[in-house]
């Protein structure tokens, strides 16, 4: 059976809701999810946030190098697939200095770069359809930021259009079977919970990537659905690279709260 159900109509015109039976649901073949990272990157969608300026497009570009190259991430296996990323916040001669900076003239055919698109409800959809059509084997997309797609229409955001965002992108992942990994800024007044430092609302968090008093040295916090949460030490290089070699995993105590926020202990939630 087919994983894919067309809406029933009424008579008059209106779709009516969409069920399935348990035995349709046990019968039906689902796609499984993509992993692009072992371990650490899936098919969906991640937010990917942190404070301005402490090197967020850096760490993205290391990524997409990584996925359209196939070599490997810290310790983590990396499948080797077509990457579009989607750097709004720059221009063509700065891109050319980032990656020459961190990767010397190693050039890839995978890596698609785009410095301009339009809003995600201005066409952005389309475009983004567009291309994987063309593009089959992209099945990494990153968008440099959340803030170039969105529509301004005010300096406040309510939880219902992040919603909206959001959901529009899963949607875009899921009919691809793609990464979607969205760049997102953190608010500047501090917080106890780095979740609630996240700008606007924050209805999908994965990813949060900060700094301690030594600027040098960062911190990642990965929070997939999938496996269990990571948080990493990385020591940012003279080439703007984070090495393998200083990077270090935190292990997070049996008995502390779970990172994913379930108010649960470790131990008896994604540590078990």
């Amino acid at each position: 059976m087919q994983a894919n159900y067309p809406l029933k109509q009424q008579s008059n015109s209106l779709p009516t809701l969409n069920t399935v039976t348990l035995p349709e649901l046990y019968d039906t073949v689902y796609r499984p999810s993509l992993t692009l990272i072992e371990d650490f990157l899936y098919s969906g969608v991640y937010l990917f946030v942190g404070p301005p300026k402490i090197g967020k497009s850096f760490f993205m570009a290391q990524l997409a190098y990584h996925v359209a190259t196939g070599t490997k991430l810290w310790n983590f296996d990396v499948k080797q697939m077509e990457v579009l990323y989607l750097s709004l916040e720059d221009d063509m001669p700065r891109l050319q200095k980032r990656f020459a900076r961190m990767f010397g003239v190693d050039t890839n055919a995978n890596l698609h770069l785009c410095t301009n698109s339009s809003s995600l409800s201005r066409g952005l959809e389309k475009q983004l359809d567009v291309f994987l059509q063309e593009h089959p084997g992209t099945k990494l997309v990153i968008i440099d930021t959340l803030q170039k797609i969105r529509e301004l229409s005010s300096s406040n955001y309510s939880y219902s259009q992040d919603y909206l965002i959001i959901s529009k992108l899963k949607e875009i992942a899921a009919r691809h079977n793609i990464c979607l990994i969205v760049v997102h800024h953190t608010r500047k007044m501090e917080a106890d919970d780095r979740f609630e430092m996240i700008s606007g609302t924050n209805d999908l968090i994965s990813l949060i990537y900060d700094n301690y008093k030594d600027f040098s040295i960062q911190k990642l916090q990965a929070i997939p659905r999938i496996s269990k949460p990571r948080i990493f030490d990385l020591l940012k290089t003279p080439s703007i690279l984070l090495e393998v070699i200083p990077c270090f995993e935190h292990k997070i105590g049996r008995n502390k709260l779970c990172p994913c926020r379930s108010g649960l202990k470790y131990k008896r939630c994604c540590g078990k």
